[in-house]
């Protein structure tokens, strides 16, 4: 993808709906504690004390999450009763994922319902979910995904079924690991094009995160090429240089949906003297920088 002609990065009327709403001020905050309110599983109305051993999974399915939003398959949900994996692939403003569900246990799942949470940023077609399982069951639920807009918080799949023997529903309020950095696509630049792209893009389109570092330096080539689909431009022991395009189909009023192509850039600073990552965003649209910033930090700098 050569990023001359997506310098621009917007359509008629799609700079002004992206321009960030409270709605979306409140994700930002929500980021890190979101995952801990989110998966706090438990059956029914249970305290936590007594919850199911599908409960009991919560900060599994937490670090599973995390584990899938920037890989494209493995374990979404694991217990002795109910097993959940995803496959997924994304090309452009689309995706398309298939949710693996097995019954692992010897008693049948019943009464199964999904929910799968409206976005406005991301609109979703779904096949019809499982309703039953018995014991050694499999069934695939498959979800095809648009990008309207960059978001920072994935829909909701809210799972509910019943299990022999439990006088509650068991509920599991997961969430779709398909977050923004899944519809980024690499950006083929070389080092002086990188730089000339850099210097022409600051002020107020420049995001920047400082902190203690959750990985080494020498690991950013590969996060930022594996984890979120983004060109690695060059990578020497003082910094790394990424390049990517954020891709969505946003819907203008009174017309049909036009292809968005944002142009990103990272710069990942390293020190292993005092363990500190640096994230430095430059974007063509403020809110993808602001929003990319944020997602880079969750994984290259350490919670505080």
């Amino acid at each position: 993808i050569h990023p001359a002609p997506l310098l621009s990065g917007t359509a008629n009327g799609a700079s002004e709906k992206w321009g960030g709403s409270e709605e979306q001020g409140c994700e930002e905050q929500m980021w890190e504690r979101v995952h801990d309110d989110f998966y706090g599983l438990r059956s029914g109305s249970e305290s936590e004390s007594e919850s199911s051993d599908d409960a009991s999974a919560a900060p599994t399915a937490r670090s599973l999450w995390k584990m899938l939003c920037i890989r494209d398959e493995g374990s979404f949900f694991e217990s002795t009763a109910l097993s959940l994996a995803v496959r997924q692939e994304y090309r452009g403003a689309h995706g398309r994922m298939q949710i693996a569900w097995l019954n692992r246990g010897s008693r049948p799942i019943t009464n199964i319902r999904v929910h799968i949470a409206e976005a406005p940023f991301l609109a979703i077609k779904a096949s019809g979910a499982p309703t039953d399982l018995e014991p050694g069951g499999r069934q695939v639920h498959m979800l095809e995904m648009e990008c309207r807009e960059p978001f920072l918080q994935p829909p909701r799949y809210m799972v509910q079924f019943s299990v022999p023997g439990k006088s509650e529903p068991v509920t599991l309020p997961l969430m779709l690991p398909a977050i923004m950095t899944k519809f980024m696509a690499p950006a083929q630049l070389a080092p002086a094009e990188f730089l000339q792209h850099w210097e022409a893009t600051g002020g107020p389109r420049e995001t920047q995160n400082a902190g203690p570092a959750s990985c080494e330096a020498r690991e950013f080539a590969g996060q930022l090429s594996q984890g979120f689909n983004m060109h690695v431009v060059e990578h020497v022991p003082t910094h790394t240089h990424g390049a990517g395009v954020f891709n969505a189909m946003a819907q203008v009023q009174g017309g049909a949906p036009q292809r968005m192509a944002v142009a990103c850039m990272v710069r990942l600073e390293g020190s292993e003297a005092n363990r500190t990552t640096r994230i430095v965003v430059r974007a063509q649209h403020p809110q993808v920088s602001q929003l990319l910033t944020q997602i880079l930090s969750s994984y290259l700098i350490q919670a505080q």
